[in-house]
């Protein structure tokens, strides 16, 4: 699609809402009365007012509209997307059972808080190529998916940036994701009718030490396993943040006791239609009730 056709979309619906603003007024009883106020001065007034409104409505929404870069048809597909991919959450920040691990497939540590996304498709279509980012309002450690109804799925931090390893004191440090808000992408080829993902996010919160933009190398000498590097990603951090560092550096803080926002935002196909997803949803907080 061009970029004059935004545009011209735009000047189209609001030339047609003057048509038929300008219909309404030239019709005979409505132009008698504002023609003649002194004869109609209270219904003359209101329809005044009415007329007025409408046109001021509509170039309200047009502004709102362009000033979010969307279309009419981004509007409508992004409203359609939430009838077809679903999306619910679940926050519980307990303690967990020992064997907690082999359930969620994280190895899991006392630090951490749980928050559970379930996405699904609700419609009778298949759903291809979903590449949606899931950014919760908290930092995120580890995750793990489990299901029915897909194929090949992957979901990784969203960070365009990521050091694999650091070279300290002559020893090759591995460099994990340790936690991150930048959000996880979700990928996957193929949802069917019915199918679900049930993903599992282990929240966690980072101790004060460990601040951004500084290299941390804990007692580098004796034990080279607490490297962390801490890193702003974009512009002004505008990306988010995520500590980078060996696995076994002991960050973490207490486990966070609440999350509110989930953002998720995206792209789906269906009947090779480009559909966008782009919601703010409310984090439940409730004990995990796990889908069979």
């Amino acid at each position: 699609m061009g970029q004059a056709e935004p545009w011209a979309a735009h000047l189209v619906f609001f030339f047609v809402t003057l048509i038929c603003l300008a219909f309404v007024g030239f019709s005979n009883p409505v132009y008698v009365r504002l023609t003649h106020p002194s004869s109609y001065p209270l219904s003359s007034l209101g329809l005044v007012m009415m007329l007025a409104a409408g046109l001021s409505a509509s170039v309200w929404l047009q502004f709102v509209l362009l000033k979010g870069n969307k279309s009419w048809q981004d509007v409508v597909q992004s409203e359609a997307a939430k009838r077809i991919i679903g999306i619910e959450t679940r926050f519980s920040s307990v303690n967990k059972p020992a064997d907690y691990g082999t359930i969620t497939g994280i190895d899991w540590r006392p630090e951490y808080s749980e928050l559970d996304i379930l996405i699904f498709n609700s419609s009778k279509e298949i759903c291809e190529n979903l590449d949606i980012v899931l950014k919760p309002d908290v930092l995120i450690a580890k995750t793990s998916y489990s299901g029915e109804g897909y194929k090949d799925v992957t979901i990784d931090p969203d960070v365009h940036v990521h050091p694999r390893s650091a070279d300290i004191n002559n020893a090759t440090i591995p460099a994990a994701v340790l936690a991150t808000d930048s959000g996880y992408r979700l990928r996957c080829s193929r949802l069917w009718p019915n199918g679900r993902i049930n993903i599992t996010m282990a929240a966690v919160t980072v101790k004060p030490e460990f601040q951004l933009g500084t290299f941390v190398m804990e007692d580098s000498s004796t034990d080279p396993s607490q490297f962390v590097l801490p890193m702003g990603l974009g512009v002004n951090n505008k990306d988010g943040h995520c500590w980078f560092g060996h696995p076994d550096a002991k960050i973490y803080g207490s486990r966070p006791r609440n999350a509110s926002v989930l953002e998720a935002k995206g792209i789906f196909f269906m009947k090779q239609t480009k559909h966008g997803i782009s919601e703010k949803i409310k984090i439940e907080e409730a004990r995990i009730t796990r889908v069979p």
